[in-house]
């Protein structure tokens, strides 16, 4: 079997991007490091793909498009460091990643941005899909145009030929309401703090995470939902009103973006360690406040692993034909505790 970058950069403890970057002598590469880089590969027998480079256009570089709802969800770090590592490794066959970013979830805002992308003549889109029958049907019309198309980090309904990269979010959902029971003892009253209703993958969230409750733990009772539109600002404004008066709830289940707003919020009106809270993905600050006693646990779900498989899923596509519409690749979704972050 072939050795692969993968194989080669986790052997020399650097990014894939790194790793090709040293291999194709492109520079930005300490000098020890392409020496440990270039000797791994000798030692392993790589050997580049040359019929790939041989399909590099002589022209303009093709463009892939991204797409994704970043602005102001610091969660997409990693999704676009994933993103960056896969781009540096397919320039030399001809293909340029250009990334657009929007915040909220607005539907004419994303379908604009679809639009823009159309009439730069992509050659593939990566998009967080906002959960719309009109998005739906815009992907379609690439999809039928020859343009592969993946869902990346959400999925959308009706989007069963869409190639989907990201979290199995029922999972996630199910498995932050199994933490919870645990850190509650099985009681008391939680808020559900979401990103948006018109996110399929949060949606999905909430439902995993109560089937558990109802069906495992019956004493812990939902007490709302409420959406952030995963905006930090918006989290610390509603959870500053609540809080004002006597809180209603134990718990709190941070769905999505926005939850270090909220939990911002928590500590300024002097409830830090007063509730159990759950959280998804492990960012800085996140991580921060869980060493700190305030967050009990968080989901993670892979977002460098989704930004880099998207985009190498859509160059394969690109380049070899290996169209494969409608298949679903799921990240591992695991839990992070205060005591096993490295």
């Amino acid at each position: 079997m072939a050795v692969t970058i993968k194989e080669i950069a986790a052997l020399a403890g650097v990014s894939r991007g790194t790793v090709d970057r040293a291999l194709n002598k492109r520079g930005n590469v300490k000098p020890e490091v392409e020496k440990r880089i270039l000797d791994i590969a000798e030692r392993l027998g790589y050997k580049p793909n040359l019929a790939a480079k041989s399909l590099a256009s002589s022209g303009q570089p093709s463009i892939i498009g991204v797409l994704v709802c970043a602005e102001g969800n610091d969660f997409f770090g990693e999704v676009l460091a994933g993103i960056d590592d896969a781009a540096d490794e397919i320039q030399d066959f001809g293909y340029h990643v250009q990334v657009k970013k929007m915040r909220g979830f607005d539907v004419e805002d994303q379908l604009a941005l679809i639009d823009e992308f159309d009439a730069m003549g992509i050659s593939a889109l990566a998009i967080t899909p906002i959960n719309d029958e009109r998005i739906k049907n815009r992907l379609h019309a690439l999809l039928e145009a020859n343009i592969p198309v993946v869902a990346l980090n959400v999925d959308i309904e009706g989007g069963e030929d869409i190639t989907y990269v990201g979290c199995d979010y029922m999972v996630s959902g199910q498995t932050a309401g199994a933490m919870m029971g645990l850190v509650t003892k099985g009681e008391g009253r939680v808020l559900i703090v979401t990103g948006s209703k018109r996110i399929l993958g949060h949606n999905f969230r909430v439902q995993g995470f109560s089937q558990v409750l109802k069906e495992e733990y019956p004493k812990l009772s939902i007490v709302d939902i409420i959406e952030t539109n995963d905006s930090n600002d918006t989290a610390y404004a509603l959870l500053t009103e609540r809080l004002s008066q006597a809180p209603d709830f134990d718990a709190i289940y941070f769905v999505a973006g926005g939850a270090m707003g909220g939990i911002q919020a928590i500590i300024d009106k002097g409830y830090a360690h007063q509730f159990k809270i759950i959280t998804n993905d492990a960012t800085s600050d996140r991580i921060k406040q869980m060493r700190a006693g305030v967050i009990d646990a968080t989901i993670c779900q892979q977002p460098y692993e989704q930004g880099y498989t998207s985009i190498k899923t859509l160059f394969e596509y690109a380049v070899f034909g290996n169209r494969s519409e409608g298949i679903k690749k799921y990240t591992t979704t695991n839990i992070k505790l205060k005591y096993n972050f490295k």
